[in-house]
């Protein structure tokens, strides 16, 4: 590379050939050249060491043969530094990724260079973005690039091909029913004897967080936070608390960290670490009445705001603790600046999301009786509120948005089941049912037995939506084996529903020798997912795309 630096632009003979073959290829109808695509030799792939570099070195002005020397694809089209100088200077503005005006090799051409090799968030922009730029931010240049560059050579372009990696399929018509295999798993630790998830979060680098404790409250328990990369390697992990009554409920990423939501001594927590260790930023705790935690939090404009509950009557119940609901208005260093009681309108706060400068809030309401789902402006003004259940005991955990702002809850129900069975709900944006449905006992067992209890969901490019639950027993007095493994050993539970509520493929994921639950999941650029499972530890498991 400092050898190619250092060579001037090419002979004026050569400079004189590219103008003649940019004036003949001028006169081509300008529709011809509406698509550009990074494949700059044409061989159709789009690599870093080929592409990338021929971009790079066009930039730092060279031509002729240090343009193109041992850089050109083997079933390249284009090969010939003349035809590749002419097309990447008819499609400088394309190659602009910062958007600045202006092509430069240490801003544009890192970043292309970055994002081939696969670099995200702020190992993809750090020192490349120019004084002048309009795209700034990870995700501009991120969703810029996809728009010039086919990597799986399909012939669709990254932002319109649903699965980017995949060249045997680019959208919906291509999708089979069968259900994900598992590509790897990993298992963390905290200081505890046991530790347990409860909240998985894709990272804008690639990588994934998961959020829980480790040991168990009211009396051993640290929050307990885990980064890992797209690998399942371990980054880092942060212990926070000294053993007693902690919570890790939730978080967030902001550009400058990660915002962890909880309890800390049971008072509610809102926590700023650092990215790149895990290291503590500022650790905020308020004592906003009895014992109190905040579940979720979500970012403002001028803060945060976080939901969760106070008074909790039942302070060892990590998940209903018959307490009164709240929401905090949280300033950006973590300082509260107003708490409301919205305990006539959910008694349990669960989740809560921005969404076209709206705040929806799920979770349960009083006596956890049925799934509570609130609309508010972003001052927290009520406007309106929705319940749903059946003829007993609804619990909702798991809540996420469509592409469309259509809204999904899912949880486990005791409503005309034999047992706990998974329920999810999708309704419009107004909270009108679209559609609901009970499944459960995907092992075939005995269901007086088998509890099927729901933590997460995801809403998916069809319109459906993907539930992780874990399945198995709990009773002494039950124990039933057959081909798919025993009742009392615990499964994740995966069902993905398709846009009207049809059941696409339901699958179970295990290991005989220990219990694995579902707690959490999160998807991937590339549609596979990523399951957050308590086995005993921090569990991560990458399973291949899920549609």
């Amino acid at each position: 590379m400092i050898g190619d630096i250092k060579i001037l632009r090419a002979s004026v003979q050569s400079k004189i050939l590219v103008f003649f073959l940019f004036l003949l290829i001028s006169l081509v109808p300008e529709n011809s050249f509406s698509s550009f695509q990074l494949d700059v030799d044409d061989d159709k792939q789009t690599h870093a060491l080929s592409d990338g570099l021929i971009v790079i070195r066009y930039m730092f002005g060279l031509s002729n043969e240090q343009l193109i020397k041992n850089v050109i694809g083997t079933d390249a089209n284009r090969t010939s530094s003349e035809e590749i100088e002419v097309y990447l200077s008819i499609n400088e503005d394309k190659i602009d990724v910062d958007n600045d005006g202006s092509i430069d090799a240490l801003t544009d051409g890192l970043l292309i260079l970055r994002d081939l090799f696969g670099l995200t968030g702020d190992f993809l922009i750090d020192g490349a973005i120019s004084e002048n730029a309009s795209r700034t931010t990870a995700t501009q240049i991120s969703d810029y690039m996809q728009t010039i560059k086919d990597s799986d050579a399909d012939g669709v372009f990254d932002f319109e091909d649903i699965f980017p990696l995949d060249p045997s399929k680019s959208d919906l018509s291509d999708v089979s029913g069968e259900p994900p295999n598992i590509e790897w798993n990993i298992s963390i630790s905290g200081s505890q004897e046991e530790s347990h998830g409860h909240f998985i979060m894709p990272c804008s680098d690639g990588g994934f967080l998961q959020v829980g404790e480790t040991g168990f409250i009211p009396n051993n328990a640290k929050i307990l936070i885990v980064k890992i990369n797209d690998f399942g390697q371990l980054l880092w992990k942060t212990e926070l608390g000294t053993l007693g009554h902690n919570l890790g409920n939730s978080s967030i990423e902001l550009d400058d960290g990660y915002i962890v939501v909880g309890a800390i001594n049971e008072d509610s927590a809102i926590i700023k670490l650092d990215k790149d260790d895990g290291s503590v930023i500022f650790t905020k705790t308020n004592n906003l009445g009895g014992s109190d935690a905040f579940e979720s939090v979500t970012k403002l404009a001028d803060g945060f705001v976080a939901v969760g509950y106070n008074f909790a009557e039942d302070r060892e119940n990590t998940f209903f603790t018959e307490g009164q609901g709240i929401m905090s208005f949280i300033n950006d260093n973590g300082s509260i600046r107003e708490t409301k009681n919205i305990n006539s309108l959910i008694a349990h706060p669960y989740r809560i999301k921005n969404f076209n400068n709206e705040l929806i809030i799920s979770g349960l309401s009083e006596e956890a009786r049925d799934y509570s789902l609130i609309k508010s402006d972003l001052e927290g003004n009520m406007m309106w509120h929705r319940e749903f259940g059946g003829n007993s005991y609804d619990h909702n955990f798991a809540f996420d948005i469509g592409a469309d702002g259509s809204f999904f809850l899912s949880g486990h129900t005791l409503s005309d089941t034999q047992n706990w069975d998974t329920y999810t709900v999708k309704l419009t944006n107004d909270g009108t049912i679209l559609w609901t449905r009970t499944v459960g006992n995907p092992r075939g067992f005995d269901a007086r037995y088998i509890h099927d209890e729901a933590w997460g969901i995801r809403a998916t490019l069809d319109g459906g939506a993907l539930v992780i639950a874990g399945t198995g027993d709990e009773y002494e007095s039950y124990s039933e084996c057959n081909s798919l493994g025993c009742s009392d050993r615990w499964r994740v539970y995966l069902i993905k529903f398709d846009a009207n509520g049809d059941i696409l493929w339901q699958t179970t994921y295990g290991d005989e020798q220990i219990d694995w639950a579902g707690e959490a999941i999160c998807l991937t650029k590339n549609n596979s997912a990523v399951m957050a499972i308590d086995n005993g530890q921090f569990g991560f498991v990458k399973i291949s795309p899920i549609m």
